[in-house]
């Protein structure tokens, strides 16, 4: 399959992580593979990333997984391709009897948010959908879908992508690989003038995966042992000051103390 140089230049940048911990108020990744038909959900951006960089269509934050609970594991069929999550250990050991292979635990499940299951018994792969929406699970039960109830919970309902946010999601990963170095306020307000809203802006951004500590000391770098070697302070202020970077005291602290 022909990759998509940008997104592979950013997986190249991130690295890819298989199965990263839910971590509090976690945004859960939806993806949608068109060739086997499967939607796959991870909390993982790099793993994200490499999917999209492979071909999968990104759709948006799925929902919002908690920091701890029910632990919901994920399974994968080495036969038809895809993947499973269940909240049942009973499920799960049964299935890995069957041949699916167990991957650990994908997330947590908590809140009030239900997310919805629905099989379909007539794909060979990507029988599963799990949707927080009420109308996706109603538009697939009229196309034939079987309702499987809950299958776990979350803190919050997700949102999908749009195209304008995923050219914006390009825009930042480009900017960072052609050596901008950017702070997150930064990129937002360079996105913003670049014509894109707020909203998709600040979504492109907190979705790039980027770590904005080295994006800080990245920047400090270029600087110092140029400009202004003999100073620190001044490498500080530029990171932090209205008109400078923007980065956080923090993000500069954090890259004046690893120069």
């Amino acid at each position: 399959m022909k990759k998509k140089p940008l997104l592979f230049i950013a997986a190249a940048i991130l690295g890819i992580c298989l199965s990263d911990k839910a971590m509090a108020d976690t945004q859960m990744q939806r993806l949608y593979n068109p060739n086997s038909g499967e939607h796959f959900y991870t909390a993982s951006i790099n793993e994200r990333t490499s999917l999209v960089n492979a071909g999968w269509s990104y759709e948006g934050i799925s929902w919002i997984a908690p920091d701890s609970g029910d632990a919901v594991y994920r399974l994968y069929n080495p036969n038809a391709g895809d993947h499973f999550y269940t909240r049942s250990i009973n499920e799960r050991d049964s299935l890995v009897k069957a041949g699916w292979k167990a991957e650990g635990i994908g997330w947590y499940s908590g809140g009030s948010v239900s997310l919805l299951r629905a099989y379909n018994p007539n794909a060979a792969a990507g029988s599963h959908n799990y949707t927080t929406a009420p109308f996706e699970q109603e538009s697939l039960l009229k196309a034939g879908w079987r309702d499987e109830g809950v299958a776990w919970y979350g803190t919050g309902s997700g949102f999908p992508i749009t195209q304008e946010t995923i050219n914006a999601l390009t825009r930042v990963l480009a900017y960072q690989e052609n050596g901008y170095y950017m702070s997150r306020l930064g990129y937002i307000n360079q996105l913003t003038v670049d014509g894109f809203t707020t909203e998709d802006a600040t979504f492109a951004v907190d979705s790039s995966g980027i770590d904005w500590n080295q994006n800080a000391l990245t920047a400090a770098k270029i600087y110092y042992g140029s400009y202004y070697s003999d100073s620190k302070d001044r490498i500080y202020e530029l990171l932090t000051v209205p008109g400078g970077f923007l980065f956080t005291a923090e993000e500069a602290q954090y890259a004046i103390d690893h120069l």
